[in-house]
């Protein structure tokens, strides 16, 4: 979020988002974490971007990870949820240490698109995959635990071990999205068996 704030910001702020992005860059290189996150929405709904500022935003940062050896992965969300404009933002970056972060509930929810069209659109590109379900219409999002919502999990894992992707699969949550969320030893057990449950089928 320091990211996005900064392609709007002071000189100043803009300067102090980098330094933050080099603290980040360090820390994971001694963790051995071979990406780092950004987002360059302010919110996942948000679909306003400058794409000339945040293209010469992300090639500094990517030149800042570089050093410690670390990759960025850009997130799926917002203006972004539509997989071939961010296909099109990473391979305009020229960067060869950025990447995508393919957040399935996004792309579904906000750009209507199927797994497979995601996956076609982004490929290898794709490094790291959020997993979320949710019910929603109009861009208004219920999120749900896992299976319970109608976001195409088992396709998405399918199409994931099809393509090859040896990457992580995470799921996300927050404890603000309900009742349901509150526990974290309930929500990553029922994440674990559910996953594990279509994995077999």
């Amino acid at each position: 979020e320091s990211i996005a704030r900064a392609l709007e910001a002071t000189p100043e702020l803009r300067e102090a988002a980098l330094c933050e992005m080099q603290d980040y860059a360090v820390l994971a290189k001694k963790l051995g974490t071979k990406y780092i996150k950004i987002s360059l929405n302010k919110e996942p709904d948000d679909f306003s971007i400058d794409k000339d500022a945040a293209l010469e935003t992300v090639r500094t940062l990517c030149k800042i990870a570089k050093q410690s050896g670390v990759s960025l992965l850009v997130m799926t969300n917002a203006a972004f949820s539509d997989t071939l404009v961010l296909e099109r933002f990473i391979k305009t970056a020229e960067c060869d240490n950025l990447f995508a972060l393919w957040d399935v509930n996004y792309t579904y929810r906000f750009a209507n698109e199927e797994p497979s069209t995601s996956m076609d659109n982004l490929g290898k590109l794709i490094k790291f995959v959020h997993l979320k379900d949710s019910f929603g219409e109009n861009k208004q999002i219920l999120f749900r635990p896992l299976g319970a919502g109608d976001v195409p999990i088992k396709k998405t894992l399918e199409l994931l071990s099809k393509s090859g992707h040896d990457g992580y699969i995470s799921v996300e949550w927050k404890k603000s999205w309900g009742e349901e969320f509150s526990s974290p030893g309930i929500v990553l057990s029922h994440y674990v068996n559910y996953i594990e449950r279509l994995l077999n089928k």
